[in-house]
């Protein structure tokens, strides 16, 4: 159902939604006028909320800002549904996007920026709190005017940290989910909890991951959990991923230098937003009763014939890619192993059986101890970035490495030098221990390292 587009983008990218969350001052009203808080041109309706309702408590320094944000489509009434963005880093940006507004205006959709919002469905642990959601909905019909916001389907969205929004929307009020998308954020956690409400709603959804992001996250959790989502919970998943881009750092990525310019021969975020822009439209037609309106009750979606679609083999992005397919694994119950992937691909590393004409001059070799980590290396110093390129996938010419003390590598432009690794950067199981020196906290970093494992 996703029509012909879709091999490019299992090629190269993804995207989608805005949601803003109320923040409002310990002892204020309920809400604030709508016109007061409003942030023109892009959003002509503006929120601010009390803490009880789920706003800031007061304490915040930064300017007063509206806590939610909404977009109606020109001239709207009423309202068929709404799309719900979390706050985080871009979502925003998304929300303004012009090809997805068309798609909002065509649908009666509205948009809806959670920006200081507590849904109460986020922790880490436990149980959601559910008594948050519907106030919020109940205020947005009240002050503007929109009734259709108490019982108005929706489209939900979360990047990065705000992942669970999503998939736990879904997993509370299945019912009322149209559609899901998960932007470089948390994979929808499989198995599912026993309070989740999920019965067979052909809910869409789709992940949109960076092929170097997480080292793999797209194959290690995604796969094989929108695989067992398809196959249990009647989900109609997909995903796609965009080639050299790792947690969402576009070449055009918003506050970049390359902001708002063309790169043709790159996976830009422009491009996954014009993806997502066309998921939403696709979910909307596919899913929405025609002509009606959820004025004064819940509409019933429409379930999908998964006939109409496509079916995408699970290892189209290797195909795709030409990279080796990585790991896949079922269990003895016949469901996808999360995470079986994590363990290196073979294609990350060089054989050589038997070495005629001896180890590299230099080079350490190491006996291979089952459950041991190598503890003799060389290594060069960490740069503080994330390298585009993932060895572990396509080793190019670092097939060929053989390096010695002081040899030269460039890893992304920057220089750096193979050395021997020091006594303090070897943890007790061997390995390589970064939290001496080699990271700073909180910060990503790559570095290379090179050891030979007899294995005779």
């Amino acid at each position: 159902m996703l029509q012909r587009t879709i091999a490019r983008i299992l090629t190269r990218l993804l995207m989608i939604f805005i949601v803003a969350t109320p923040a409002g001052l310990a002892g204020a009203q309920a809400s604030q006028p709508a016109a007061q808080w409003a942030e023109m041109p892009f959003w002509p309706i503006g929120l601010k909320i009390s803490a009880d309702m789920g706003g800031k408590d007061g304490t915040a320094k930064s300017p007063a800002k509206a806590d939610i944000l909404v977009w109606l489509p020109p001239g709207a009434e009423h309202i068929r549904a709404m799309l719900l963005i979390p706050n985080n880093s871009d979502s925003k940006d998304f929300g303004q996007h012009e090809k997805l507004r068309a798609v909002a205006a065509k649908h009666e959709m509205a948009i809806v920026y959670l920006r200081n919002f507590n849904t109460g469905i986020e922790p880490m642990e436990g149980e959601p709190d559910t008594t948050r959601i519907q106030p919020m909905l109940d205020l947005l019909a009240k002050e503007t005017k929109i009734a259709e916001f108490r019982y108005a389907p929706w489209i939900t969205y979360g990047k990065s940290s705000r992942g669970k929004f999503p998939f736990r929307m879904a997993w509370l009020w299945p019912e009322r989910t149209i559609a899901t998308v998960s932007f470089h954020a948390e994979t929808p956690s499989w198995p599912v909890p026993p309070w989740a409400k999920l019965n067979g709603e052909t809910i869409l959804h789709v992940n949109a991951n960076g092929q170097t992001e997480w080292g793999g996250t797209w194959c290690n959790h995604v796969r094989p959990s929108l695989l067992n989502y398809r196959s249990q919970k009647g989900w109609l998943a997909h995903t796609t991923v965009s080639r050299d881009v790792g947690h969402g750092d576009y070449v055009d990525a918003n506050g970049s230098e390359g902001w708002g310019k063309l790169f043709p021969e790159k996976v830009t975020v422009i491009d996954v937003w014009d993806y997502l822009s066309m998921f939403v439209d696709k979910a909307l037609t596919l899913r929405l009763p025609h002509d009606e309106y959820p004025a004064d009750h819940p509409l019933k979606l429409k379930q999908i014939d998964e006939s109409t679609g496509y079916l995408i083999d699970p290892f189209a992005v290797e195909e795709m890619f030409k990279v080796p397919h990585l790991p896949l694994k079922k269990g003895e119950d016949g469901l996808y192993k999360v995470g079986a992937a994590e363990e290196a691909p073979v294609s990350g590393y060089r054989e050589m059986t038997p070495l005629a004409d001896g180890v590299p001059a230099g080079a350490p070799v190491v006996p291979l101890e089952i459950g041991k980590s190598p503890s003799n290396w060389l290594i060069t110093d960490s740069v503080k970035f994330a390298m585009k390129a993932d060895p572990m996938l396509d080793l190019g010419d670092w097939k060929d490495l053989a390096p010695k003390i002081g040899d030269a590598l460039d890893l992304d432009g920057t220089k750096v030098k193979w050395r021997a690794i020091a006594p303090k950067e070897i943890p007790p199981t061997g390995g390589i221990a970064l939290d001496k020196g080699l990271r700073s906290p909180n910060k990503p970093v790559t570095l290379a390292a090179f050891t030979v494992l007899d294995v005779s």
